[in-house]
């Protein structure tokens, strides 16, 4: 068992088995990242990034069925989403993740350990990477809530910092946190990482300010569910960006312009001017708005919508296909 890296040493993890008065634990009962309940001791047969996109949607289609059957689920009809009352979701997810189909998750998500991580590409990485952080970030949420726990108080913002530094994956042979695949993995150009930090090697190659858009935090003001499939990833985060922005107000009196908080905490990444962050919204207006808006840019100033915090699991249209019509419409 400890070669198969079922046991291990209470202290000393990587030290081999021997007849002594020592103390081994069996790996089930360790605490630390959320996909070492159980050991991959397969070999890996798929692409990284196909293994990611099929966790991210298997968890998503597990919440999906939970949130339906659930008599306190309510519908809201005029989006077409499911959403409910907060106090709700412990109830919920304790039913969720006491669903043979959770344990089944949590022993396919093992997977990730055997990852070789080297082998990614940059458009690769971008799915990968992204489609990890979203079912990272939904696994830890649905285990925390369930526990009576609250991640996202509104009052005690080091409970966020907390969850997103805490909440980890074993893939390949590091440990990622949140914090390590946004700010060290998707932000390259943010030093993150200290000098020496292994996990340096698996950055993107270059910066790209869509992922804002695609990192779904599992909040009312999260990005829509997406799964981004490798195979057009370009499409994919341009949807993202679309679906996200596309309901962005104005107000024509006053040449105010309201966007969502991420592009202020994140402005820098955008660029380095309020016309930087402009520019890039206009990409996913209507026509019309972008014309508009172009043609009085100087005169419009920029109100940041404040981020809500409260807890909102998205289940609707994540799973859009390859020849979907709105990815053709996209020309990137």
């Amino acid at each position: 068992m400890a070669t198969r890296e079922l046991t291990h040493h209470t202290i000393a993890r990587g030290l081999k088995f021997t007849d002594s008065p020592d103390f081994w634990r069996f790996q089930i009962h360790e605490e630390g990242p959320l996909n070492w309940k159980h050991i991959w001791v397969w070999d890996i047969e798929s692409k990284p990034c196909i293994i990611a996109a099929r966790l991210y949607k298997n968890i998503l289609q597990l919440c999906s069925s939970t949130l339906k059957k659930n008599p306190n689920t309510i519908i809201d009809k005029t989006f077409g989403e499911f959403t409910m009352l907060t106090t709700n979701y412990a109830q919920i997810f304790n039913e969720l993740i006491n669903r043979p189909e959770f344990d089944d998750f949590e022993y396919s998500v093992a997977e990730l350990q055997k990852i070789d991580l080297l082998s990614l590409d940059g458009l690769e990485k971008l799915s990968f990477w992204i489609n990890v952080y979203n079912t990272l970030c939904l696994h830890a949420i649905i285990i925390s809530v369930a526990r009576g726990e609250k991640p996202y108080d509104h009052f005690f913002a080091w409970n966020r910092n907390k969850f997103f530094s805490l909440s980890t994956y074993l893939i390949g042979d590091h440990i990622f946190s949140l914090d390590d695949i946004e700010h060290g993995i998707l932000r390259p150009h943010y030093s993150y990482f200290k000098d020496g930090d292994p996990k340096l090697h698996f950055r993107l190659d270059q910066p790209d300010p869509r992922i804002f858009f695609a990192l779904n935090c599992c909040t009312k003001s999260s990005p829509k569910s997406l799964i981004i499939k490798y195979q057009k990833v370009d499409k994919y985060l341009y949807l993202a960006c679309k679906r996200y922005l596309e309901n962005v107000k104005y107000q024509e009196n006053i040449f105010q312009i309201n966007l969502p908080k991420l592009m202020e905490w994140y402005s820098g990444d955008f660029g380095a001017t309020r016309d930087d962050l402009l520019k890039f919204v206009l990409r996913y207006l209507r026509p019309d708005q972008n014309r508009y808006i172009t043609q009085h840019m100087p005169k419009f100033t920029i109100n940041f919508i404040p981020y809500e915090w409260e807890i909102f699991v998205d289940v609707e249209d994540f799973d859009v296909s390859l020849d979907d019509p709105r990815l053709k419409q996209v020309n990137v």
